[in-house]
């Protein structure tokens, strides 16, 4: 998607002879949906992480970090 809006219209061409094929609106794009963590859990070492919306760019295990605490130990 673009910042504004734009009209597009697919031809093709056959031995000189043109014809349009399709036309169509790209709309605006609008503002990034950010989400936020909703909630967490782990089990047997597996985290399972649930935003609180759907974002509107994937997200990708770069954008997290964690750490853990047993009872209450030291972070890392």
């Amino acid at each position: 998607q673009t910042d504004a809006s734009q009209s597009v219209v697919v031809g093709v061409e056959y031995k000189g002879t043109t014809k349009k094929a399709d036309a169509f609106t790209v709309d605006a794009k609008g503002q990034d949906v950010v989400a936020a963590v909703s909630t967490v859990n782990a089990t047997n070492g597996t985290l399972t992480i649930v935003l609180d919306k759907t974002p509107t760019v994937d997200p990708i295990a770069g954008d997290f970090t964690a750490t853990k605490a047993i009872d209450g130990g030291q972070e890392t």
